[in-house]
């Protein structure tokens, strides 16, 4: 036989996490900056519980970050509630831009705690520098974002032909780009990426029907190329990319 328990708690957290650097600031949390991360947990059981205690841990990047605060507690979280989270955090000074910090949190409620959740969720220090493949030739980073010639907002124009390489900025590093969208014209347009500084070693050619995902370059230098062309007609919205550096 099974034993099913009516109109317990169910507790779950937010997949998304927001970090911001202190009010006033740009938003963004940056190397030396104090600043909050918030993350939401939600009742989505059928009973209320009196309260909910949480605790925050760093599991990666550790030496970047501290903790000012890392406990919170929930009171009265009835059934379809919710309750935000905010905790103080402080980014070191030695911080290098893009360092992705996993934060995990951990919550508990019931006489004994046995209503419990916990979920990890990452972010990055820092605001990335864009790049559009028409605005350079070379550009040496570990840290950006990359688009198509119309940016966040617009799409490509017809009769493009332009290509941009991108370098790690230290030794032993290599890049990795990855595709957060991507939408170029089925046959007619399409991005080809080259594992290197010239356009010799082919790892692919994208378009929607083939979307390039994850790439790591393989040479050498750790560097990508990448070259674009559109005919004379359609347009679509493009790319966005995150480069990051990784260590080889």
């Amino acid at each position: 036989s099974h034993r099913i328990k009516i109109g317990a708690p169910v507790l779950s957290i937010d997949d998304k996490i927001w970090v911001t650097d202190q009010p006033g600031g740009n938003g963004v949390l940056e190397p030396g900056e104090n600043g909050l991360v918030r993350l939401i947990v939600h009742n989505k059981g059928h009973a209320g519980l009196d309260s909910v205690y949480h605790q925050i841990s760093i599991e990666a990047g550790a030496s970047y970050l501290n903790l000012t605060d890392s406990t919170a507690i929930s009171y009265g979280l009835q059934p379809a509630d919710h309750d935000t989270l905010t905790f103080s955090i402080a980014a070191k000074p030695s911080t290098p831009m893009g360092t992705s910090i996993l934060i995990n949190l951990k919550s508990a409620g019931g006489q004994r705690g046995q209503y419990q959740v916990s979920a990890s969720r990452d972010f990055e220090i820092g605001q990335p520098t864009s790049y559009h493949i028409n605005q350079a030739d070379t550009v040496r980073t570990c840290y950006a974002l990359f688009y198509d010639s119309g940016g966040p907002t617009g799409p490509y124009s017809n009769d493009e032909n332009h290509s941009i390489t991108f370098l790690p900025e230290g030794p032993g590093a290599a890049l990795e780009v990855e595709f957060n969208s991507f939408e170029v014209e089925d046959n007619y347009d399409w991005l080809r990426i080259y594992d290197g500084t010239h356009e010799e070693d082919q790892i692919g050619i994208y378009d929607s029907g083939n979307p390039p995902g994850t790439v790591m370059a393989e040479n050498p230098d750790g560097a990508l190329t990448f070259k674009f062309f559109s005919d004379f007609s359609i347009t679509k919205a493009g790319w966005e990319a995150r480069l990051r550096c990784v260590s080889r």
